[in-house]
């Protein structure tokens, strides 16, 4: 298991997340902070893409991991478009991609992990933080 891909496709939900997410959020503050967030994801990404030499299909979910995340994103958005829940989802996946990713990490000699992890979970931490003002 190569850290940098999974360091790519993790990234990767947050920004397939947020994706799913933005048109259920009507608070434009809220929209620009998430769109922020999906902005250094990308850029997270980027480099692990760059790094690996992983093509795009390497960097993502399988199509139903995807398909079934956007569809429980978008069933719980539709029934409650407030800022709070929309920010609950998020931290919510946040938190699953920091303990995916360390889970990862955790079975690796450390010096097979790269500073893109903890580029990632820095990240992860930062958005949630900054995602408790609307809870």
């Amino acid at each position: 298991m190569d850290i940098i891909s999974e360091v790519a496709k993790n990234a990767n939900v947050g920004i397939d997340a947020i994706d799913s997410i933005k048109e259920h959020v009507s608070n434009e503050e809220f929209r620009h902070v998430i769109l922020g967030q999906r902005a250094k994801l990308a850029d997270i990404k980027d480099r692990a893409v760059e790094q690996c030499g992983c093509g795009k299909k390497e960097s993502t979910i399988s199509a139903f991991e995807a398909m079934m995340m956007k569809g429980a994103i978008k069933m719980k958005a539709m029934m409650d478009k407030s800022d709070k829940n929309i920010a609950e989802m998020l931290i919510e996946g946040y938190n699953t991609g920091i303990n995916d990713i360390v889970s990862v990490a955790n079975d690796l000699p450390k010096e097979e992990v790269t500073p893109l992890v903890g580029d990632l979970i820095n990240r992860y931490q930062v958005n949630i933080k900054q995602l408790r003002q609307y809870l």
